[in-house]
């Protein structure tokens, strides 16, 4: 984008505290992103996303969380990709509510499957302490 001379905010949160992320995300309405934490990270912390994607892997999460609508596929949209770019923006914005409550029921469904797992894991795991005497 600095070839092309576009305008753009970069924000380097490598260093930053946990609380200084979360307050960056939530002051974000939607992010853009090409790479799995570019996605991933956001979504958790409420943020609409919309992947600009070339494999398949960007797709995956999109797959779990029924969201494959958000995703622009760079290779195969490269003479109108501008247009599909707003027009994916303009389409998650314009019924924000919507879009948020999508986030939020999928961040619930992939919170039950961690519970269920993590049940699972303790039953696996478990170790009886009577047996140690």
């Amino acid at each position: 984008m600095k070839d092309r001379k576009v305008k753009f905010d970069e924000a380097n949160l490598t260093w930053m505290f946990p609380d200084k992320v979360y307050q960056f995300y939530n002051d974000i309405e939607c992010v853009f992103g090409m790479r799995g934490h570019a996605q991933m990270i956001p979504f958790g912390l409420n943020c609409k996303i919309i992947t600009l994607g070339t494999h398949d892997k960007m797709r995956w999460f999109l797959e779990d969380i029924d969201a494959t609508d958000w995703y622009i596929d760079l290779i195969a949209n490269k003479e109108s990709l501008s247009s599909i770019i707003y027009s994916k923006f303009h389409e998650i914005m314009k019924d924000s509510e919507k879009t948020d409550k999508r986030i939020r029921e999928a961040q619930d469904r992939l919170w039950s499957i961690t519970r269920d797992n993590m049940s699972q894991i303790t039953e696996i795991t478990h170790v009886d302490k009577s047996e140690d005497k």
